[in-house]
């Protein structure tokens, strides 16, 4: 009985330890801001373009864009908030799409944007 008793106590802190050091490492990649780099920009354009398009009325001019920016961001729930500092760079990618096209906003590798626009005649 004693050996059950101790080996379900070890388990339990072996667990609470496992949460801990879960939350801990949530918390610090949480606050990590990283940069987006101009090769992966590169990449996801290449994957999206699709060759080159003959330009639209309405629709911008397809490629990749950098954009200096400064300051930073916060978030949470409750009394629980997390604040992190945005890279000095983000990054912006459009690429046509069928009828329109779509735009990607990367602030930073934890914080992406996209959307898609269709274009029309009126």
């Amino acid at each position: 009985m004693w050996l059950s008793l101790s080996l379900g106590r070890l388990i339990a802190v072996i667990v609470v330890l496992a949460i801990a050091g879960a939350v801990v490492w949530a918390w610090r990649d949480a606050r990590s801001s990283d940069p987006v780099s101009q090769e992966e920009a590169l990449s996801q354009y290449r994957e999206g373009a699709g060759g080159p398009r003959a330009a639209r009325p309405g629709v911008p001019r397809q490629g990749v864009y950098t954009y200096r920016q400064s300051g930073s961001e916060r978030g949470g729930a409750g009394p629980i908030t997390v604040r992190r500092g945005l890279p000095g760079e983000a990054r912006y990618v459009v690429t046509p799409i069928e009828g329109g096209f779509q735009e990607q906003l990367s602030l930073s590798e934890q914080h992406i944007e996209g959307v898609r626009f269709r274009v029309t005649r009126q």
